[in-house]
């Protein structure tokens, strides 16, 4: 047993593979440290992911408001799905003539809608 295990009520490990190299050598050690008359106490690896989650907005709120982070450029021209279907073209065709999926057009077409405030319109599936 580690001298420093004796001297200690608690363990406390944010990673289980920091402490052992394989599952028996996990157990080994856990109970080693109950032995001890320590406990062993995992933090697991969300805490780890919860503050590299808020170092990113952070830097992304101060990016943001020097001016430097404008976020993710569009990928899907939405002004040439709407014309294409303006023009009369169903969903699938207008995805095809764009090279875009389906969704992102019913997407788009569920988008333009609800800013209108108008009810999206219905395509006839076997004209599309």
């Amino acid at each position: 047993m580690h001298p420093v295990i004796r001297e200690i009520a608690h363990l406390v490990v944010t990673r289980l593979d920091r402490l052992g190299r394989s599952l028996r050598d996990l157990a080994n050690i856990a109970h080693e440290i109950e032995l001890a008359g320590a406990h062993l106490r995992v933090v697991e690896q969300q805490f780890e992911t919860d503050v590299r989650r808020d170092r990113q907005a952070e830097g992304i709120a101060r990016a943001k408001k020097a001016g430097v982070y404008t976020g993710g450029m569009p990928r899907i021209d939405r002004e040439a799905i709407l014309t294409q279907l303006r023009k009369g073209n169903g969903p699938a065709s207008a995805a095809r003539a764009l090279g875009v999926s389906r969704m992102s057009v019913y997407r788009i077409i569920r988008e333009d809608a609800a800013a209108d405030r108008s009810p999206a319109p219905r395509f006839d599936k076997r004209t599309s």
